[in-house]
């Protein structure tokens, strides 16, 4: 599917995260009147989101996250040390609670039985948090 100069070169800058009135007048089109809203009708041609889909496709293909390189990546940003007084508090509480889901089990609560040891009746319910494996 071969698009026009112009609609190649639109969707490249679409891909690119360009706004659409942005890449429309960058691809040559004149401002005019319904310069916004045909932008919009150009992004939302079939034949553009194709092309804008294909790209992301492609570029999907050559990136390769996995869990190993996203632990490195939080771990190296976790240890850069940043003064108190530029610190958000929802900042903080949002990397740890980052950290913690990557960490196996920190969220996850062990529930004991709410029958004492026999089985016969209600026992006391106690919530310990378990331990997170360690590899060794």
């Amino acid at each position: 599917m071969a698009l026009d100069e112009k609609y190649e070169r639109f969707a490249q800058l679409l891909f690119a995260l360009k706004p659409a009135h942005e890449a429309y007048l960058e691809v040559g089109y004149p401002k005019g009147k319904s310069f916004k809203a045909n932008a919009r009708r150009l992004a939302s041609n079939p034949k553009v989101k194709a092309r804008v889909a294909e790209l992301q496709a492609q570029a999907a293909a050559c990136m390769v996250i996995d869990a190993a390189w996203l632990r490195g990546k939080v771990a190296r940003m976790a240890g850069f040390e940043i003064e108190t007084r530029h610190m958000k508090a929802s900042d903080v509480i949002a990397a740890m609670g980052l950290l913690a889901k990557m960490l196996p089990g920190a969220l996850v609560p062990q529930k004991i039985a709410p029958t004492d040891p026999e089985g016969d009746g209600p026992g006391e319910l106690v919530i310990t948090w378990k331990e997170p494996a360690t590899s060794e």
